[in-house]
């Protein structure tokens, strides 16, 4: 699953469907199948812009009724790659709540967790360490004073 998360489509490929969609577009019908290509291709993207970028057009599927497991893992592989673990989460328990033994979305939510616990790691030991150099640089500040 790490490697699903961590996977970049090549460049041609995206140009390659960004033209077929917005092929559809100018004609006014942009099927189902090109969107979800065009948006999955934007999310295993090495530019956070692209990222970006696919992730409304994966919302718009979504919004028009299609909340499928293949779109929902998109929008929570593209949160994930982003940073916000806290959407990323809600994408994946959303389908896990409609496919509950789906061993992908299960392995996803476990990467997820895993960075946030990290994160949080990372935030409290920063924490700490501020806290405990301000305790310091107190502990100097009255030292000199009392000199």
């Amino acid at each position: 699953m790490a490697m699903l998360a961590e996977e970049f489509v090549d460049n041609d490929d995206i140009l390659w469907i960004e033209k077929k969609y917005k092929a559809e577009e100018n004609v006014g019908r942009v099927t189902l199948n090109t969107q979800f290509q065009y948006a999955s291709c934007l999310i295993r993207s090495r530019y956070k812009d692209d990222i970006q970028k696919g992730i409304p057009l994966l919302m718009d599927l979504c919004d028009g009724n299609y909340d499928t497991r293949d779109f929902l893992f998109f929008l929570a592989i593209g949160h994930y790659k982003l940073g916000d673990l806290t959407k990323a989460s809600k994408f994946v328990q959303r389908l896990l709540t409609i496919e509950p033994n789906n061993l992908q979305a299960y392995e996803l939510k476990q990467l997820i967790d895993s960075k946030s616990h990290s994160d949080t790691v990372v935030g409290l030991a920063v924490t700490g360490g501020l806290v405990a150099l301000g305790g310091a640089l107190l502990g100097l500040a009255f030292a000199k004073k009392s000199s």
